[in-house]
């Protein structure tokens, strides 16, 4: 939805504005800046305003870049005012990146629809009556995480204490680190906006944690929530698909139009089928957007089932000249050079530039369906020694590191391009629910070489043909042929290294 970024301590009003640019593709529809000392405040949300801001020091600056998604508002223009941040009221500001599904569920319950005018200000509004409950900051932060189902990232201060938050699977993410030499603390929706700080020493907040000044207090340990849930078979498999689709049906309900980074494998087929159900149920308008080299199997396969589904279908032919042409943007907006972390973001940049050029601003994946129901071949070494036990930790170890593992380049890849990325299997009820089930439903013995057993009987019985349900894994990077490219063409002609190193000091000089 945005990006935000943030300094504590002797801050310059040039750091900010550096900040802010450097993540301005994630939101080019709006900005709004926050600057604090003991003397004053200064609150803009207009971006106009940000460029003759006198050069004061400010102890807490914070600032938001808006891509503009909601949709209750005909008017683009009148739901850019109302979504433009940072928000204040009382005594507390806060700049929020992401969304909060439970919202209208919360606004019910506290009779506020009138008063209320997005998630973003219903948390505020959340924290500000905890705090007039408890007395406490930090406690009313708990306490309200507690209570919202959402992705998200945030920050909120009194104007004396800097608190940052993020969601309990880490779909938002969010960095900080320490400038010591110009006694700053920072944090930001990406490195590089660090980096333009000068701050080249940066931690992951981790998922389900706050950042209380300079304490990580962990709030809401997902794991630790979860029970035992003696189910059948059969109830499992049913559980699973009306999980998944209400996942679904929650991240699409006010939307008009949504694009699906499509493969054909069974991951994004089965939300295919989903989003096909609830467009002829409310309208929405879903496009595929498939990524791949002349002759792939995911190019064979999306076209096939697209056409099954009677769905539009926007294809991006990989060649060598075009990664080529891509990989400098790709490893700027991944900020990473890893081989694999490449071949997938590449996928995805590409995939939703083909969103952003349609004018779509919310993208859906299938990312996290692996890491749920046992998709990779590291997998099956577990099975081979009949150490279910094994198996389900090693899922368990993934679910809690594919934060840093997989969603954070995911998320730069697609709003580099301006476009929100969505992740329906990694919602927070679908992985309870999908930890309870036993690992040997999702590979049922050494001879399962498909994997992920279970969702694909699912996805078969809500229908998806059994040529797709039964497909057999291909990651994205070689289901496409980018990973060929890479290796053999590409590599041999640019430093990857360099790339990102002139980048990261161009920023930080």
């Amino acid at each position: 939805m945005c990006s935000i970024i943030g300094l504590k301590g002797n801050i310059k009003i040039e750091t900010l504005r550096k900040m802010m640019k450097t993540t301005q593709h994630r939101g080019p529809d709006a900005s709004g800046i926050y600057l604090t000392n003991n003397k004053e405040s200064l609150l803009k949300t207009n971006s106009q305003n940000l460029v003759n801001l006198k050069n004061q020091t400010y102890n807490i600056g914070l600032g938001q870049n808006l891509l503009s998604i909601f949709p209750s508002v005909k008017n683009p223009e009148d739901a850019i005012k109302i979504n433009t941040q940072p928000i204040k009221k009382d005594n507390l500001t806060l700049i929020f990146n992401g969304e909060i599904y439970n919202y209208p569920e919360i606004i019910k319950k506290i009779g506020n629809e009138e008063k209320t005018r997005s998630d973003s200000h219903l948390l505020l509004d959340l924290i500000i009556n905890k705090k007039n409950t408890s007395g406490n900051l930090k406690t009313a932060i708990i306490e309200t995480l507690k209570i919202i189902d959402g992705d998200y990232s945030f920050a909120i201060t009194d104007d004396t204490n800097l608190i940052l938050a993020r969601d309990p699977v880490g779909v938002k993410p969010l960095y900080y680190g320490f400038n010591l030499e110009e006694k700053i603390m920072g944090f930001a929706s990406e490195r590089k906006a660090l980096w333009a700080a000068g701050i080249t020493s940066i931690n992951t907040l981790k998922p389900g944690c706050i950042l209380y000044n300079d304490e990580i207090i962990e709030v809401n340990d997902l794991f630790k929530t979860i029970t035992s849930n003696e189910a059948s078979y059969e109830d499992y498999m049913n559980q699973l698909t009306n999980t998944l689709y209400e996942s679904v049906f929650k991240r699409v309900m006010n939307l008009s139009e949504v694009g699906l980074i499509f493969s054909g494998g069974v991951d994004s087929a089965f939300l295919a089928y989903i989003l096909k159900k609830i467009s002829l149920k409310t309208g929405l308008k879903v496009t595929l957007y498939t990524v791949g080299n002349i002759g792939s199997k995911d190019l064979e396969y999306s076209k096939k089932l697209a056409s099954t589904l009677d769905l539009p279908l926007k294809i991006q032919v990989i060649t060598p000249q075009e990664v080529e042409n891509s990989i400098e943007d790709v490893i700027k907006s991944i900020e990473s050079t890893n081989p694999m972390k490449l071949g997938v973001g590449m996928t995805i940049f590409l995939a939703s530039y083909m969103i952003k050029q349609d004018k779509i601003k919310v993208a859906l994946s299938g990312q996290g369906a692996d890491e749920l129901f046992a998709g990779y071949n590291r997998y099956m070494k577990h099975v081979l020694n009949h150490d279910y036990q094994g198996l389900n930790n090693e899922l368990t170890n993934d679910i809690e590191n594919i934060y840093n593992v997989n969603l954070e380049r995911d998320d730069a890849a697609c709003m580099a391009n301006g476009v929100e990325l969505r992740v329906p299997y990694l919602d927070y009820k679908l992985i309870k629910l999908a930890m309870t089930i036993p690992s040997e439903y999702k590979i049922l013995n050494p001879e399962d070489k498909l994997k992920k057993h279970i969702l694909r009987q699912a996805a078969e019985k809500y229908g998806v043909p059994e040529e797709y349900a039964q497909r057999p894994k291909k990651a994205a990077q070689y289901g496409s042929g980018i990973d060929k490219i890479l290796k053999k063409k590409t590599s041999k002609k640019v430093d990857f290294n360099k790339i990102l190193n002139n980048f990261r000091m161009e920023l930080i000089n």
